[in-house]
């Protein structure tokens, strides 16, 4: 099971609102305890062994005594409703995960990038984790993935993913999709659109060419840009 303090950081709990806190940590108490309940004191102790805390307790008694997302069951315990469970269940299923990938968000920052899809949380931790263990080439072909799948995304948002599909209904290799992305007034990338062949070249030498080792440098060289591209596309295919 995965830790609180990495359940925090993945669900970005920290910069939600306080009844949302309350929420996604009895979530958390609620799927590791055996009777699946909890007191409000629970969530706020756990919330603050990770900074997190919560000033006026009282205020948020009462919201919980009056939401639909609990219901009592002795004294001061209480579990989550079957309408909570079903909206949390859908947004969080990394709880069982057992392989957890171990990050300090140094190549992109967690606290932006990451509670919006469980998808691509896996690719930015697996990137983050690269960078940092020194495996480079790895880490460049986690980049090109990560920006090839938000490309993607921001096509079908906007509807107009056939723009970058064949015939069959197949999307093309990403120096295709590269290429209309640039020239695409509907998409309308800002001035970042000049730096996607670099960070494909970067993903495709290491995926692909015999003799060429990615190091930090070529990484590091680029990698301010490309945390601005990512976010760009992160905002244009609405995940923020």
């Amino acid at each position: 099971m995965i830790s609180f303090k990495d359940y925090c950081k993945r669900l970005n709990i920290k910069d939600k609102i306080v009844s949302d806190k309350i929420l996604y940590s009895a979530y958390y108490l609620h799927k590791n305890s055996e009777d699946h309940c909890f007191t409000l004191k629970e969530c706020v102790d756990c919330l603050g062994l990770e900074g997190i805390y919560i000033s006026n307790v009282s205020r948020e008694a009462k919201k919980i005594r009056d939401s639909r997302n609990y219901k009592k069951v002795k004294n001061d315990r209480y579990s989550l409703t079957n309408i909570a469970l079903n909206k949390l269940s859908e947004e969080i299923n990394f709880l069982e995960d057992e392989e957890v990938i171990e990050t300090e968000g140094s190549l992109l920052d967690l606290k932006i990038f990451c509670g919006y899809r469980t998808y691509l949380d896996k690719l930015v931790l697996q990137a983050n984790h690269c960078y940092e263990n020194n495996c480079f080439d790895a880490c460049a072909t986690m980049m090109r993935r990560i920006f090839e799948t938000l490309l993607i995304e921001c096509y079908e948002k906007l509807n107009i993913s056939d723009e970058i599909k064949d015939a069959n209904g197949n999307y093309f290799m990403l120096e295709k999709i590269c290429t209309n992305a640039k020239n695409n007034t509907t998409l309308a990338l800002t001035r970042i659109k000049d730096e996607l062949d670099t960070f494909r070249d970067l993903g495709n030498y290491a995926s692909h060419r015999r003799y060429y080792n990615t190091f930090k440098s070529d990484i590091d060289n680029c990698k301010v840009k490309y945390r601005t591209l990512i976010e760009e596309l992160m905002y244009k295919s609405g995940l923020k």
